[in-house]
């Protein structure tokens, strides 16, 4: 009791506990915010379940508002545009999703019945053209660093290939005759 007596030790007190508090509360907004946002695309899987895709569809669209896009949630919202039998947006939202997950066999393949079912012609593409499609932003990071850390090694070496074959003289540069 007697170092709380100390008005210094109290102030210390006071000052870290509403500190502590003002750091930590968007922490708890945050976590409620992401609850919520996970309740409606529950709400909105339960909507599906049972045929109501407009209240599906409703719930979905909250959910985008609170979470922003995730593959996961532009596909439900794709299958519930495609239950009502709009194409179009079930099609947008699919290739959305395509978008933030390439790899994903679920998507491509409700992706191509859409587009069968709407009569949009479905182009061939090359292996390497799909190939490239399927990269993750990840994988397009790596392949980006493994390029640069190549040239960048690569160009070391001709670096000093052209730096053995010349030699300085005064300020001018003469290549070297053996």
């Amino acid at each position: 009791m007697r170092i709380l007596m100390n008005s210094r030790n109290v102030s210390c007190l006071i000052f870290t506990l509403v500190l502590g508090m003002i750091v930590l509360a968007p922490m708890g907004y945050a976590a409620t915010e992401e609850d919520r946002g996970q309740n409606l695309f529950a709400l909105g899987n339960q909507a599906y379940v049972k045929g109501n895709y407009d209240q599906a569809i409703t719930h979905y669209k909250a959910a985008l508002n609170q979470e922003g896009y995730t593959a996961s949630l532009l596909y439900n919202l794709g299958n519930a545009y495609y239950m009502k039998n709009e194409i179009g947006q079930s099609i947008l939202n699919y290739e959305r999703a395509l978008y933030l997950d390439p790899g994903n066999a679920q998507i491509k393949t409700n992706l191509a019945l859409a587009r069968k079912k709407s009569g949009l012609a479905i182009h061939e593409s090359s292996s390497w053209i799909d190939f490239f499609k399927r990269l993750t932003l990840n994988e397009w990071t790596w392949a980006g660093v493994i390029s640069l850390c190549s040239v960048h090694h690569g160009g070391r070496h001709r670096h000093c290939a052209a730096i053995r074959n010349v030699e300085p003289r005064g300020h001018h540069w003469r290549k070297c005759s053996a």
